[in-house]
């Protein structure tokens, strides 16, 4: 119960880093969009020192924001998609899609973003040809077992 407790009061904490950080974003653009409106009061050289002020801000808060939005958007893919939290590359597994199709003994080659990559005949050693490859989109899974 307390790791629960513990979850939820990072996740408020991530949340709040991120409204803290898109704000300051917006601040930021916004400070800097009216610095450079008013150049012509300064000189030339402001301009530069605006520009290159800026970009390097937004840099830093890219770098800050990117891992925190990367981690939402995989909570956010797990909590949609059950199946998903416990597949590793390499693993073999048996796919039942929406359709009614079943895909057995597949190996699970990579997941992006909303999409699984997986090898038909993960057997052949000497190579597979472009047709043994699929790209599998997540919503139409309708379960994933791990194979034996």
């Amino acid at each position: 119960m307390n790791s629960r407790k513990e979850e939820a009061r990072n996740l408020k904490k991530e949340n709040r880093h991120r409204l803290v950080l898109w704000t300051l974003r917006i601040v930021w653009l916004i400070a800097n969009m009216i610095a450079i409106n008013y150049w012509r009061f300064f000189g030339w050289w402001f301009l530069i020192v605006c520009s290159l002020i800026l970009i390097s801000g937004l840099v830093f808060i890219e770098k800050r924001l990117q891992p925190l939005e990367m981690k939402w958007s995989e909570r956010k893919i797990q909590k949609k998609y059950p199946f998903m939290k416990n597949l590793k590359d390499g693993e073999k597994i048996t796919i039942e899609m929406k359709n009614g199709e079943c895909l057995k003994n597949a190996m699970l080659v990579s997941r992006v973003d909303k999409e699984l990559l997986v090898l038909l005949k993960p057997d052949v050693h000497e190579g597979f040809v472009k047709e043994d490859i699929r790209t599998i989109k997540l919503k139409s899974i309708k379960t994933i077992t791990p194979s034996s």
